[in-house]
């Protein structure tokens, strides 16, 4: 084996596991920020109850946490981003293989 694609093989092998590395690591960033509804509740366009309610959440839908704020976190889904009261919703624990 010459010593050109010698070095080129082992290039696209470093490269390869880098690319799985940065997969693996994307994969795994959300999941501490997901959750689910423990019941139907409200989506709010803000970060309280005076706020309208832009959906809503069924039972056992998951969501992205995406901040929270006092009783409330941000939250994205299939339907609009809104605002959703945190007791209402559970943490998901996703624990690695």
């Amino acid at each position: 084996m010459s010593k050109t694609l010698l070095i080129r093989s082992f290039v696209v092998a470093l490269a390869m596991s880098m690319a799985c590395v940065a997969h693996a690591q994307v994969e795994m960033r959300p999941s501490a920020d997901l959750a689910v509804a423990t019941t139907m509740v409200n989506v709010r366009k803000g970060d309280g109850t005076n706020f309208p309610i832009v959906d809503v959440l069924h039972r056992g839908e998951q969501v992205e946490i995406v901040r929270c704020r006092g009783e409330f976190c941000l939250v994205r889904h299939e339907g609009p981003q809104g605002w959703v009261m945190h007791q209402y919703l559970q943490r998901l624990v996703v624990h690695p293989r």
